[in-house]
């Protein structure tokens, strides 16, 4: 019955589909990129992290990634049935999703062999998890965005835990499978899995105690599930255990940092928490609209969409009738009540402990929860009607379940973060034209998604990248480095992202920005390079070490700075001319400046006040450069923070107020 069901949902779906999976290419920007550069570490057996947060730490554990690689180790790489990574990355999705449901619908059969049950139960899906695609979409089925595929895990979880508490030792496996991957996927769930699956165990050993019987007997007679339950929870546990071992520098020491306040501004009220919890349940997208400040229209959402506050309280009425008629009941329809009412009060508690907006994603495995109380509505309205009557509906009713399950998972439009099509394939000729097969992709804000698919697109043509240090989250923490040592060292070639395409070279990304893929052209014959005023001159040719803030100068405020150019040919020496003034402070009377071609030192400077100093470049170092790098290094910089004198924390070398170029006359 499982491999039945788990077939004949999981190609439903994909077969409705089938152009997605198997004929178009799509090709990942933003978070579903991200995403892909920790599933390629996967493949390679070194991912220990799962996706990121915006609080600055990772997700537990990798486990769903270690699945999506192996789906494209298999599927794209092996087989090569499906045109993208990202294809193979979905199916797999399907897959997992499917086989929850399916175990979760096994489950209830065996304490509840009615033969209308199982399609019931899917109805009530696709009535359930339709409202929430049409609603909230791109979340169901097809979406492997890590908030969105804790759904059925969720759901499997908790019936299979309600399994376990009522005596059934078998489930102990699908309660530690879909628990493992639930602690993986989200910071939140250890709140909801540990105290769950602890109170199931302690439910088995009592209920086992009652029978007359010991926890090792009852657990021998399921041994292969036992067995199979420990190796899966050893898998689960390596990946967080070797984290662990780093430390204070560990994710785990960030997510208890942040857990315990540590960049919290602020934590949710009970009240905001249960307004949360309605907006959730009334299918609203945008919940942090409604709970992130309770205010008179904070219940707007409940009178606009009435219909569905009405369709939750007539499905509580019709479980606390079912609940008072079943007295006697069986255990673990009594255990599902039980656990299902935990988990709200665990879901409340969640609510209060979230900081910063109250967005839907972060919780959307409630609607996994918002489904248990419609298996137990199930439950009870399988045991009001004769077996004979269900016998002759089940083939009907399976008949209108199976494509209402399959018309749920419409997608409403493919996912804004994968795009179809040859998105790269100019970056990909750009790449491969260069000597340097590393790039350093440089960025504002704005364009981190494209920033992301760059990479994950270079990684998959054998090449490599680095980003600044501050994106560190995002990407992989090996990944990212110092744009001026990048510069420094000219062992790769910087791209930029956002580029001004009339006045730099370079490509663009399809419905992208354009990336510029060489920096701006300096004529060395008259260049004067201004930094004062709201849009220096200097701006476009100083990509890092400088704080241009509108005033009269602009500070450095890293221990190097850079000036990254094209140099026009030159048949004289340049000489440069730099307008500047040192950072004083009571105990630093004086700072240092030293100025290089690339690793090439030019020149010192000692400066007590204000400087004009003059460095020479000769012609034959200038010219046959494609790119140049002057760097200004200042080792005597130091913050006021540091230096005890205000709460600056600026690094502070040199005031630059120009930058002039010129040809030497002739001797």
């Amino acid at each position: 019955m499982f491999a039945a069901l788990w077939v004949a949902l999981a190609f439903g779906l994909v077969a409705a589909n089938a152009t997605f999976y198997f004929a178009d290419e799509h090709w990942e920007t933003g978070d579903a990129a991200a995403n892909g550069l920790q599933i390629r570490k996967a493949k390679t057996f070194s991912e220990i992290h799962g996706n990121y947060s915006r609080f600055g730490f990772h997700h537990p554990g990798p486990g769903f990634f270690y699945a999506y690689a192996a789906g494209e180790a298999l599927l794209h790489d092996a087989l090569k049935v499906v045109p993208s990574p990202y294809n193979a990355h979905v199916f797999v999705g399907v897959l997992l999703q499917t086989g929850f449901l399916a175990w979760t619908l096994l489950i209830l059969y065996r304490h509840a062999p009615h033969p209308l049950l199982v399609p019931l139960v899917l109805i009530l899906a696709a009535l359930h998890f339709g409202a929430v695609n049409y609603n909230i979409p791109h979340s169901m089925y097809e979406s492997i965005w890590p908030p969105h595929v804790l759904l059925f895990p969720f759901v499997c979880f908790l019936v299979a835990c309600a399994s376990l508490a009522s005596g059934s030792t078998r489930d102990l496996l699908p309660a530690v499978a879909a628990g493992s991957l639930l602690v993986h996927g989200h910071v939140a769930q250890p709140l909801f899995v540990v105290p769950l699956f602890l109170a199931s165990c302690a439910a088995l050993a009592w209920h086992a105690r009652s029978a007359g019987l010991s926890l090792r007997s009852s657990l021998r007679d399921s041994s292969r599930s036992v067995i199979a339950a420990a190796v899966v929870l050893v898998i689960f546990l390596v990946p967080l255990a070797l984290d662990a071992t780093r430390g204070a520098q560990s994710n785990l020491a960030a997510i208890l940092h942040e857990m315990g306040g540590g960049s919290a501004t602020e934590r949710k009220t009970i009240h905001q928490s249960l307004n949360y919890l309605g907006t959730l349940a009334c299918y609203v997208p945008d919940p942090e609209k409604f709970c992130d400040q309770l205010v008179a229209g904070s219940l707007a959402y409940a009178r606009d969409r009435w219909y569905i506050v009405v369709g939750w309280l007539l499905l509580l009425v019709a479980l606390a009738v079912a609940y008072r008629r079943d007295s006697a009941g069986l255990g673990f329809t009594r255990s599902l009540h039980l656990f299902l009412g935990i988990a709200f009060v665990l879901m409340i508690g969640w609510g209060v402990m979230q900081s910063g907006p109250m967005y839907g994603f972060n919780s959307h495995f409630a609607h996994g929860l918002l489904f248990v109380p419609m298996i137990l509505l199930a439950l009870a309205v399988c045991r009001e009607i004769d077996a004979r009557v269900q016998a002759r509906l089940a083939a009907f009713a399976f008949v209108i379940a199976l494509p209402a399950f399959v018309a749920s998972a419409h997608d409403w439009g493919i996912w804004p973060q994968v795009s179809p099509g040859p998105v790269y394939e100019e970056m990909k000729a750009a790449a491969k034209s260069e000597p340097n097969r590393k790039k350093f992709l440089r960025f504002p804000p704005g364009e981190w998604p494209w920033a992301t698919g760059c990479a994950l697109a270079l990684r998959r043509l054998g090449m490599d990248y680095r980003v600044e240090r501050r994106w560190r989250v995002i990407f992989d923490d090996a990944k990212t480095g110092s744009l001026a040592a990048a510069l420094r060292s000219n062992e790769m070639h910087v791209w930029e992202l956002g580029a001004d395409p009339a006045t730099r070279t370079g490509f663009r990304l399809l419905r992208g920005p354009h990336v510029a893929t060489l920096p701006p052209l300096l004529d060395p014959r008259a260049t004067e390079l201004r930094f004062e005023g709201e849009t220096p001159s200097a701006a476009q040719l100083a990509p890092t070490g400088w704080e241009f803030s509108g005033g009269a100068f602009a500070y450095t405020t890293a221990r190097t700075a850079v000036l990254y150019f094209q140099p026009s040919p030159t048949e004289r020496d340049v000489e440069i001319t730099i307008d500047a003034f040192p950072a004083l402070f009571p105990n630093r009377p004086a700072q240092r400046m030293v100025v290089s071609l690339e690793r090439e030192r030019l020149q010192e400077i000692v400066a007590e006040s204000d400087v004009v100093a003059r460095v020479v470049i000769p012609a034959a170092k200038w010219n046959g450069r494609r790119t140049a790098t002057i760097v200004f290094d200042f080792p005597d910089a130091a913050s006021p923070r540091d230096l005890g004198i205000s709460a600056d924390d600026r690094l502070l070398g040199f005031g630059f107020r120009s930058i002039r170029f010129s040809e030497m006359p002739l001797p």
